[in-house]
């Protein structure tokens, strides 16, 4: 019997015990952290326009009109095309 009342009795005392009102600490948001090397301007001149970009990038023409500047560093891509407007603008946006 006495083996019975001190397991309730440790029950209980542990119960009360773990129950206790604890204030919550909330963790803090979490903030994205991006750090790159300052990049210097370099120009990108074709005959049918001149394009200002980064030199952190690497630029390699794909085509007569359509180049890629690549990110290396970045892991990523910007692709570049020029086609020439001549009051076709609505063909050239349903054909994009």
């Amino acid at each position: 019997m006495s083996y019975r009342l001190f397991i309730i009795s440790f029950l209980l005392c542990a119960t009360i015990i773990g129950c206790k009102k604890d204030s919550v600490i909330p963790k803090p948001n979490a903030q994205l952290r991006l750090e790159y090397n300052q990049g210097m301007p370099a120009l990108l001149q074709t005959d049918a326009f001149t394009f200002q970009y980064n030199k952190l990038a690497t630029a390699k023409a794909q085509s007569n009109l359509a180049y890629t500047l690549e990110y290396s560093e970045l892991r990523g891509n910007i692709f570049l095309s020029y086609e020439k407007v001549d009051n076709d603008i609505k063909k050239l946006i349903y054909s994009a």
